[in-house]
């Protein structure tokens, strides 16, 4: 398993640092259901600007919308408020309808806007997404207020089809669109790109192939079958109102640039068209600079001072700067697909006025029993769980917050202690609406797991419990060589030390601080440990050099009457993350009341 995912993927790191690209451009992920059937993927500003236009991009077939707009979103979201949905069956958007054509995806998207409260909208839609757009206009002409399609032939005829057939030298129209072998892949590419690479290696391939062909295959084979354009031999294009912009390259093999041609004749009255030279069927990747300036001046856009513009020196220095270029954040957006993967949705909710948390849980709750995981400190819970979710997700309803100033967690009280934690993290799954629950914490959250368990008795079930933040590399170094004892790397070099610094340990640095010395733990020589009646389990690290392995002991009799202790050999500080097979299953067992350990 480990070599066919994504832990080995360098298509999906990319596709990580496109999403990248996206959040730096003030976008937020989202999913929302738009009918009983139907759930679309978007991406969209968290709070809209009540001045700016909106503006939808479509993607065509492919990658989802994150790999054919981020040449776009940051220098387009300075003027536009964008909305950047994934068609169905493309990245998380799917339907259980049987509906396949390009109108079907045009009305989704439509009820998608409609959902969102906006009203009036222009669109622009490339290849596959040129289709959906323009019948986006054609159905509501009210609400689209003007259009641009790009290297989009809704003038297709079916010689023309096969003309295409014969050119790309293949039998069939999804070898194109869809190629299921290294040897359609690399065929599909030089047709596309004009100025295409010499040598792309077969392992790449086959990662492209299983990140952005393979996934809902069946169902993107049905989507091309079930599209209207190019089926017939007569052309029959109702004329749009709006104001049309097509853009083409000039090399487009695909869809010649003739094509382009006719369709401004056919599309309308208000139509203007701008030829891209020396780009071929994805114009605005290969010369995003032109694409974007040419796509501006269509609606009128003036220049915005001192705001991310996509200027060359200002492209320059938010490369070298951004998470773009940092291993630690690409690696974060692996764990983040080990979540999603396993079934997990990314939430934030306002368990309060002054408090917000973001928190991982099941899109639709299972029924299976609840079990929270608090993290430690250091990363937030993706962090801290990744080894523990794809096992404990087929047993438990699992539920992992970030602890408050860890993670997308924050509040503007002034309460610091491990008990505001706890008080926080029950009020979220009060919320949620879920009222009897296990919980499982590691170092610093296994303080507010005991609280949570000590002052709701009557709705943790049962309790597992598994120095200062580093602020140069030297004091980072120490601490890792500390807590990873028996596997320690011998050599970490400066600049990733510094990149775990900048995305670990940086991040609210000062409110961190405040949570360790608000901690309660350690500040007396007299213990005061009320017992709790749950069961407990504590599971100690042998070699835990920051809480010695005396200390699990001496827990395990102050704590209460129904507690055992498991000792993982050979283990330091985060025993769940250096022997994750056997800390998996001594969680299961306990939790699910299996035989002795």
């Amino acid at each position: 398993m480990a070599t066919s995912s994504s832990w080995f993927s360098l298509v999906s790191l990319f596709e990580s640092h496109l999403r990248n690209t996206f959040t730096s451009s003030g976008l937020y992920s989202q999913s929302i259901d738009i009918d009983s059937d139907t759930t679309l993927h978007f991406w969209s500003p968290k709070h809209p600007s009540l001045t700016l236009p909106s503006l939808v991009l479509l993607h065509g077939f492919g990658g989802n919308s994150v790999w054919q707009w981020s040449s776009q979103v940051q220098c387009l979201s300075t003027h536009f408020n964008l909305y950047v949905p994934d068609l169905i069956f493309f990245g998380e958007s799917f339907t259980t309808s049987l509906e396949r054509s390009e109108i079907f995806q045009a009305v989704s998207v439509g009820k998608l806007l409609e959902k969102l409260g906006v009203t009036r909208y222009s669109v622009i839609g490339t290849s596959y997404g040129g289709f959906v757009a323009y019948h986006m206009a054609r159905l509501w002409p009210e609400r689209v207020e003007k259009i641009v399609i790009v290297n989009s032939a809704l003038n297709l005829r079916s010689k023309d089809t096969e003309e295409l057939l014969k050119k790309a030298k293949i039998e069939k129209i999804e070898s194109l669109f869809l190629p299921s072998s290294s040897a359609e892949l690399l065929a599909c590419f030089r047709l596309m790109h004009k100025r295409f690479p010499i040598y792309i290696p077969e392992f790449l391939l086959n990662d492209i192939l299983n990140v952005l062909c393979n996934e809902n295959r069946k169902e993107k084979l049905e989507l091309l079958r079930g599209t209207t354009v190019g089926q017939e031999e007569i052309v029959s294009i109702s004329p749009l109102h709006q104001e049309v912009l097509i853009i083409w390259g000039e090399d487009d093999p695909i869809f010649p640039l003739e094509k382009g041609y006719e369709l401004k004749e056919l599309i309308g009255d208000k139509v203007s068209m701008d030829v891209m030279p020396k780009t071929s069927h994805t114009p605005q990747n290969e010369n995003p600079k032109l694409f974007n300036e040419i796509v501006k001046k269509f609606f009128n856009t003036k220049v915005i001072k001192n705001t991310t513009m996509c200027t060359p020196q200002k492209e320059a220095v938010m490369a070298t700067s951004s998470s773009c270029l940092s291993l630690v954040s690409w690696y974060e957006s692996h764990l983040r697909n080990t979540f999603t993967s396993s079934g997990l949705s990314s939430k934030s909710i306002n368990i309060d006025a002054d408090t917000t948390m973001h928190y991982w849980s099941p899109k639709h709750p299972l029924a299976l029993p609840p079990l929270v995981l608090i993290h430690g400190f250091g990363g937030s819970s993706l962090w801290q769980w990744s080894k523990q979710v794809q096992y404990l997700c087929t047993h438990f309803t699992l539920y992992l917050p970030d602890l408050i100033f860890i993670g997308k967690s924050v509040t503007n009280s002034s309460e610091r202690s491990e008990v505001f934690q706890a008080v926080s993290v029950a009020k979220l799954l009060e919320l949620l609406g879920v009222t009897r629950y296990s919980v499982m914490g590691t170092s610093y959250g296994g303080f507010v797991a005991y609280h949570m368990a000590r002052l709701w008795p009557d709705r943790v079930e049962k309790v597992i419990i598994a120095k200062d933040m580093p602020s140069s590399p030297d004091e980072l170094l120490t601490l890792i060589r500390l807590m990873h004892k028996p596997r320690f790397p011998i050599y970490i070099p400066h600049f990733l030390l510094n990149d775990f610094l900048n995305i670990l340990c940086n991040e609210n640095r000062t409110e961190r601080l405040e949570l360790l010395k608000g901690t309660t733990v350690g500040k007396e020589d007299i213990i005061s440990l009320p017992p709790i009646q749950q069961e407990v389990l504590i599971v100690w690290g042998e070699d835990d050099p920051i809480f010695p392995l005396e200390k699990g002991c001496e827990l395990k009799e102050l704590i209460g009457d129904k507690v055992r202790m498991e000792v993982m050999l050979k283990t330091s500080h985060t025993p769940q993350i250096e022997n994750p097979k056997l800390f998996n299953d001594i969680v299961k067992k306990f939790l699910l009341g299996m035989s002795s350990l």
